[in-house]
C-alpha cells in the first residue's frame, strides 16, 4: 500500500511538471482579418478594440475575456473614402474621430468627431467649432481634463480644445507642420515634437507652448512615456545609412537632454507599436521585426530588456497593441491571429519570467528558501534588484564587478520574490522564497 501511495505522488508531480499552464489565453480570433490596431479603456474598465482601416469595433466588459461587436451602431461613411475610425475615452464617455486613411489625404477629408454616452450603442456628432469635415487624427486628455483634438490634412496641422466634453471646440494652437508625437503627463505638462530637435512643452493644458532647447537631433516618435521614477523614454528613427532602424533614448530632465539607453535588445526592433507602464515595469509591443516578434519589458527604466513568455499564442506574429486592464491583466493584439489575455494578473517583472538557469551569467543564489540572508555569487555583478510578487521594487543596489554579495532578508515578508542580477555576461532572473 505504501509503494502504491508513493507511485501516485510521483505520477501527480510528473503531471504538474508536464502540464504547465500557458501564459496567454486567446479570447477572440480574427479569422482572415489583421485584427485590432488599438485598445482604448474607459474609467469603468470597459475595453474597446479598434480595427485599422475598417468599420469594426469590439467591446469587452470583463477585461478582455469576451467581446461584443458594435459595428452596426457606428456612424456610416462612404466605403470608397477609405476612412479610419479611431477611438478615445474620457471617463466613461466614448468618442470616435473618423479621418482620412492617410494623413496627407485620399480624395476626402475627415468626418469630424462623434460621441457616445452609452458605451458605443448610439452616437451624436460634436463638431461645433471644428467644421463638419475636420480630419481629426488623434485625441488626448489634458492634465486638467480638457480634451485635445489634433487635426492634420496635407500639412495643415492644428490643435483644438474642448472644455465641455466635446460640446464645443476652440482652435488653441496652429502648428503649421505635422507633428511626430504628442505626449501627455497627467500630472502637469504636455510635450509636442515635430521634426528633428523640435520639442515644445505646454504647462497650461495646451493653450501656450514653449520651445525646449534640447540636445536631441532625431525625430521623437509617438511612443514616448514617463517612468515611475520620472524619466522620459522615447523611441526614435535614426539617420539613413545605419543598420539600426530605431533607437531608445532617455531624459532625466523633462526633455532638455537625452542619452542613448544602454541596452541593445530593443534597438534592433524596426517598429515599436506600443509602450505602456505598469508600476515600475515598461512593456513594449513590436511590429515588422525581422526576428521573432516579442513583447519586451524593462524593470530598470529601459536600461535592459527581457521578453514576456509567449506560450499559448497560436501564431507568433507582430504585436499590434498591448494594454494593461483595470485589475492588472496584460492584453495583446497579435497580427493576423487574435486577442490574447494573460491567464494571471500581471503588473510586475514576474509576469512571464521563468528562471533562466541556462543563461550565460553563471549566477547562483543560496539558500532557497531563505529566512535570514541570501548569498549571490557570479562574475562581474553590476546590479541586483529584488521585486515582490506584485511588482514593487523592494531592493536595488549598483555594484562594480563584484563576485559575491550577501543580502539581509530578515525585514522581507514571507513569500515569493524575483531577483534580477545584471552582470557583464548577461542577466539572470531567479525566483526566491523567503520563509
Amino acid at each position: 500500500m505504501k509503494k502504491l501511495f508513493i507511485v501516485l505522488i510521483a505520477v501527480s508531480l510528473l503531471h504538474e511538471v508536464c502540464v504547465s499552464q500557458d501564459f496567454w489565453q486567446e479570447t477572440f480570433n480574427f479569422g482572415s482579418s489583421t485584427g485590432p490596431f488599438d485598445f482604448v479603456q474607459d474609467s469603468d474598465g470597459r475595453i474597446y478594440a479598434e480595427y485599422h482601416s475598417s468599420i469594426t469595433l469590439l467591446r469587452s466588459t470583463n477585461e478582455g475575456l469576451t467581446w461584443t461587436a458594435l459595428d452596426s451602431y457606428l456612424p456610416a461613411v462612404p466605403i470608397y473614402e477609405h476612412c479610419t475610425y479611431s477611438y478615445f475615452c474620457k471617463n466613461d464617455i466614448l468618442f470616435t474621430h473618423i479621418h482620412s486613411g492617410s494623413y496627407s489625404g485620399y480624395i476626402n477629408i475627415g468626418h469630424g468627431i462623434y460621441r457616445s454616452n452609452d458605451h458605443g450603442t448610439t452616437w451624436e456628432k460634436v463638431i461645433e467649432g471644428l467644421g463638419a469635415d475636420t480630419n481629426i487624427v488623434e485625441m488626448y486628455l489634458a492634465p486638467n481634463g480638457n480634451i485635445l483634438a489634433y487635426h492634420e490634412y496635407y500639412g495643415d496641422a492644428k490643435i483644438y480644445t474642448s472644455t465641455n466634453n466635446g460640446n464645443s471646440w476652440t482652435l488653441t494652437y496652429n502648428l503649421g507642420n505635422s507633428k511626430d508625437a504628442i505626449w501627455v503627463n497627467p500630472a502637469n505638462e504636455i510635450l509636442l515634437s515635430y521634426g528633428a530637435n523640435l520639442l515644445y512643452k505646454s504647462t497650461d493644458n495646451g493653450i501656450t507652448w514653449n520651445y525646449v532647447n534640447n540636445s536631441f537631433t532625431y525625430a521623437i516618435k509617438d511612443e514616448m512615456l514617463k517612468t515611475s521614477d520620472g524619466a522620459l523614454i522615447n523611441n526614435t528613427s535614426l539617420s539613413a545609412g545605419t543598420d539600426i532602424w530605431y533607437n531608445n533614448y532617455k531624459s532625466n530632465d523633462n526633455g532638455y537632454t537625452w542619452v542613448d539607453c544602454a541596452d541593445n535588445d530593443l534597438d534592433s526592433i524596426r517598429i515599436i507599436t506600443q509602450c505602456i507602464t505598469a508600476g515600475d515595469t515598461i512593456y513594449c509591443g513590436t511590429f515588422e521585426n525581422e526576428i521573432t516578434k516579442y513583447i519586451y519589458f524593462s524593470v530598470d527604466e529601459a536600461e535592459t530588456w527581457d521578453t514576456v513568455d509567449l506560450s499559448g499564442i497560436n501564431y507568433i506574429n507582430s504585436i499590434y497593441e498591448i494594454t494593461i486592464t483595470k485589475s492588472g491583466y496584460l492584453l495583446a493584439s497579435v497580427y493576423f491571429d487574435g486577442i490574447y489575455r494573460s491567464v494571471e494578473k500581471v503588473s510586475s517583472p514576474s509576469s512571464g519570467i521563468q528562471d533562466n538557469n541556462n543563461d550565460k551569467s553563471n549566477v547562483s543564489i543560496y539558500p532557497n528558501p531563505a529566512s535570514d540572508y541570501i548569498t549571490i555569487e557570479g562574475e562581474n555583478i553590476q546590479r541586483v534588484e529584488v521585486f515582490d510578487v506584485i511588482g514593487t521594487k523592494v531592493f536595488f543596489k549598483k555594484l562594480s564587478n563584484v563576485s559575491e554579495i550577501r543580502l539581509n532578508t530578515e525585514e522581507l515578508s514571507k513569500g515569493l520574490y524575483y531577483i534580477k542580477i545584471s552582470t557583464n555576461n548577461g542577466i539572470a532572473l531567479k525566483k526566491q522564497i523567503i520563509k
